[in-house]
């Protein structure tokens, strides 16, 4: 139901005279190659921007953080072995860990302490186990927990990795 009603704003969208679409949700691009199918504008999609970043600078190996859907998914996996990149994600119970992060705190307002270090922790120990070389940050709140500065593997957060490619 939900993809009917996005199809019909975006097929409004571009009798509107919408040169391309943006699609702002990590988690919703698992629709953007169906709904690309119904358009004769781009998505401007963000695993396509992701991958391009994340190859222009040699990271194969990516941690991805995100929603349960994103992390779980094969759509995101799918769009960045395109580019040679293998996608890592953490195992079911962190998963479900980081996904009542994001849905129960952060999308609430709330930037907790003991999920920030919950994470860094985790990104740490998932180093330590997989050589990953860089995190992808795959939902637009975990920024409000995860700063570059913090951690030293490189962070690619996608909510500003999409916005640059879409004002390209």
């Amino acid at each position: 139901a939900i993809f009917h009603e996005i199809k019909k704003i975006s097929i409004k969208l571009q009798e509107a005279g919408a040169k391309g679409l943006f699609i702002c949700s990590n988690t919703l691009h698992k629709i953007a190659s169906d709904l690309q199918t119904h358009l004769n504008i781009p998505i401007i999609d963000v695993r396509t921007a992701t991958g391009e970043i994340l190859k222009e600078g040699r990271k194969t190996n990516p941690l991805l953080l995100g929603t349960k859907f994103t992390m779980e998914g094969t759509f995101y996996h799918e769009e960045l072995a395109k580019y040679e990149i293998n996608v890592i994600v953490p195992d079911t119970p962190d998963r479900e860990n980081i996904n009542r992060i994001i849905y129960q705190e952060l999308s609430a307002g709330t930037v907790g302490e003991n999920s920030k270090r919950y994470l860094y922790n985790l990104i740490e120990k998932i180093r330590r186990e997989n050589e990953i070389d860089s995190v992808i940050l795959g939902c637009t709140e975990l920024p409000l927990l995860l700063k570059q500065e913090e951690i030293e593997l490189p962070l690619f957060d996608t909510m500003e990795i999409h916005i640059k490619k879409a004002v390209d």
